[in-house]
């Protein structure tokens, strides 16, 4: 199976609207190639759900804005026609302990991919690594809301759930991006019925041995691929990490 990389990990400064953040939240981005001299780039990206060519070509615009990029074009996969051989609903055995940030320890239960889950799987108990996380005060006095995004490189998952300013404090300091987690809770759909996110009962922080590249020969030139927990960027583009703003130019 091909290694990948959630997109909003990928491209941590690109920030679209919601309408475009919903379908992009479960993409997978399975291949990268960057041409510096040509300013170009090619993603191959697996989806949850299909993708239609106008929020294809949107989101195509709005890489090459934000990157100062000539052209970008975007290959796209739903996740079963990428990886029909996935086994469906299998999961694991909870093993391991871990430290408990919120609620009880997790100890039983069948850890389940975050790719296969749906708004009707009710109780469930996923492991991941935090890209994401927030934790404020709504505009009702009193109520905080967390909001966490992880990956368990299968896809990935919005966890959010409301609560009061106690428990909110209790949680800042404890939860932060790179740290895995264990989480049980319920699915459900958000709150305008277009995403689905996890409402968390459990919280624990949990050892993970991090993926190390074991490939014989690495790639050169402009592509970019896993390597350890991230990805590998070759100095002669390092331009390309930078948004448009910095007027940053290819060598």
């Amino acid at each position: 199976m091909a290694q990948k990389i959630p997109f909003f990990e990928l491209f941590t400064d690109f920030s679209p609207d919601f309408d475009l953040r919903v379908p992009l939240n479960a993409a997978m981005v399975t291949n990268m190639v960057l041409e510096p001299e040509k300013r170009t780039m090619t993603l191959d990206m697996t989806v949850r759900a299909e993708m239609n060519d106008s929020t294809r070509e949107t989101v195509e615009q709005l890489l090459a804005r934000n990157y100062d990029l000539k052209r970008v074009d975007i290959h796209v996969k739903s996740t079963a026609e990428a990886f029909p051989d996935m086994l469906k609903n299998a999961g694991r055995k909870v093993s391991g302990s871990g430290s408990v940030i919120m609620g009880r320890e997790i100890a039983k239960g069948r850890v389940l991919p975050i790719s296969e889950l749906t708004p009707k799987a009710g109780h469930v108990v996923v492991e991941g690594k935090v890209f994401k996380f927030d934790c404020h005060e709504t505009r009702r006095a009193g109520v905080w809301t967390m909001l966490l995004e992880m990956t368990d490189y299968e896809g990935s998952l919005f966890i959010r759930r409301s609560m009061p300013e106690r428990e909110a404090t209790e949680l800042l300091g404890k939860i932060s991006v790179g740290m895995w987690l264990r989480v049980s809770g319920r699915m459900e759909l958000s709150y305008d019925g277009k995403d689905m996110q996890l409402n968390p009962q459990d919280i624990m922080q949990i050892d993970h041995a991090e993926r190390t590249d074991t490939a014989e020969e690495k790639r050169q030139g402009g592509t970019c691929h896993p390597c350890g927990a991230g990805w590998s960027w070759r100095p002669a583009w390092r331009w390309w990490r930078h948004p448009r703003q910095s007027r940053c130019r290819p060598p």
